[in-house]
């Protein structure tokens, strides 16, 4: 609630708020919180990606998205793949890792915020149909993402 209200009196992004409050708290931050249980991560990263994707949903226009839907879901998901494989090429061949790796990275960096593009959108005054297919868009992209990414893992 305090990183909310100093972003919205500051004009700063409440998530890099966020981002700074978890570096701070994080194992190598000015508090020194050790956390290294990978499972309740992925459950509270799963469950924080429900609240975004709902919560932008929520406040999405329908008639605003509706005819934008083929569109978005166009740029969703060859998007995707494109960003996966330019970031894992990049990866790859400038860093040196192993193509699994590589790929994870790729699929992980891949994705557009849900939460950032919803709070920018809500700011930015933008035609209705580009709104609409930015919005349609970063709420589609997770869910192809979440699949490479735990299919790339599982391999």
């Amino acid at each position: 609630m305090v990183a909310v209200r100093i972003s919205s009196r500051s004009g700063l992004p409440s998530l890099l708020l966020y981002l700074g409050i978890g570096i701070a708290l994080g194992q190598d931050g000015i508090f020194d919180v050790k956390f290294d249980n990978a499972e309740l991560t992925q459950v509270i990263g799963y469950a924080a990606l429900v609240v975004i994707l709902a919560e932008g949903g929520l406040g999405a226009k329908w008639k605003e998205v509706r005819p934008v839907l083929p569109a978005a879901a166009v740029v969703s998901t060859l998007g995707v793949a494109i960003s996966v494989a330019v970031t894992a090429s990049a990866a790859h061949y400038l860093v040196g890792l192993d193509w699994r790796q590589a790929l994870i990275i790729g699929a992980v960096v891949s994705s557009t915020d849900a939460a950032a593009v919803f709070s920018v959108l809500r700011r930015v005054p933008l035609p209705p149909r580009v709104t609409g297919v930015l919005e349609a868009e970063s709420g589609f992209n997770d869910a192809p993402v979440v699949i490479l990414v735990v299919a790339f893992s599982a391999v």
